[in-house]
């Protein structure tokens, strides 16, 4: 109960984009645990709670190398010690070579990932984020390669992967040629988004991912900021603390001249929690 009650606390921190603090709580417990096999469980509950907190971060900054008030790289040491006291953890892998991904290292975590699939070559949590990291290293046909391949899997969590990696895909070709000026071209992109996660809110209605990264394309892609309010808000309703969708839905409120205080108040208190404020 006391291992679980730090756990909270620090993914509540997460929550409240304070991942410094979430991850010197981590630290803190796991420190307290012993290195022994009876122990490993509790090992394993603080782990998997690192890599939520990457996770949580990389949805923060975009996917964009992380702000460094974050607390990336105390949050990275963490885990490569983790993974050199047990090298085998799959959770510890992912969370590792996520961590180098918010970072924008993604030779170093191409690298860690492979050396954990030359053990593990059909492990398919590996392989999906093997995926994203050749998509962005610019290794397109290799990481369409593997999700042609996983697609054959009958584990339902890896075909939630494969929906959102297909629809994150199409997002980042359209906001790529967007980028570049070339709306025409970006078009297709945004359409085939919006088509994969219109299919995946219908078949999995009670997982926020599908409506939050729907507001994206539809803020991003199309502009639609009523639309987008509304996933955002469906969201928030299945995940409260999400603080992106938070932000998201203050954007679209702004651009659409109502501001709403409800929103300005709760964003004014995440802020002053912030360990930079």
């Amino acid at each position: 109960d006391f291992i679980q009650a730090h756990v909270q606390r620090a993914l509540t921190l997460a929550s409240l984009r304070d991942y410094r603090g979430a991850t010197a709580a981590l630290t803190n417990v796991m420190k307290g645990i012993p290195n022994n096999p009876s122990w490993k469980p509790f090992r394993d509950l603080v782990t998997r709670s690192l890599q939520q907190v990457v996770t949580m971060m990389n949805a923060d900054t975009g996917g964009k190398p992380g702000d460094p008030k974050f607390g990336l790289k105390e949050l990275t040491l963490l885990l490569e010690e983790q993974h050199r006291d047990d090298p085998t953890n799959l959770d510890t892998v992912i969370g590792l070579a996520e961590a180098y991904m918010s970072a924008g290292r993604f030779d170093d975590a191409g690298k860690l990932l492979d050396s954990a699939l030359l053990a593990s070559p059909a492990e398919e949590r590996l392989l999906a984020v093997k995926a994203q990291v050749l998509r962005q290293l610019g290794d397109r046909p290799g990481a369409e390669s593997i999700i042609a391949a996983l697609r054959a899997s009958e584990n339902p969590i890896i075909q939630r992967v494969i929906s959102v990696t297909d629809a994150q895909f199409a997002y980042t070709d359209g906001m790529e040629a967007r980028a570049k000026g070339d709306s025409a071209a970006a078009r297709p992109f945004f359409e085939r988004a919006k088509e994969v996660l219109d299919a995946y809110v219908v078949q999995y209605p009670e997982d926020y991912v599908g409506y939050k990264f729907r507001g994206f394309v539809l803020q991003d892609g199309f502009e639609r900021l009523v639309d987008a309010s509304r996933d955002y808000k469906r969201a928030i309703q299945l995940n409260p603390n999400d603080f992106d969708c938070y932000r998201r839905l203050a954007e679209c409120a702004i651009g659409m001249s109502h501001f709403d205080p409800t929103i300005a108040k709760l964003m004014d208190l995440v802020e002053s929690q912030s360990p930079d404020s």
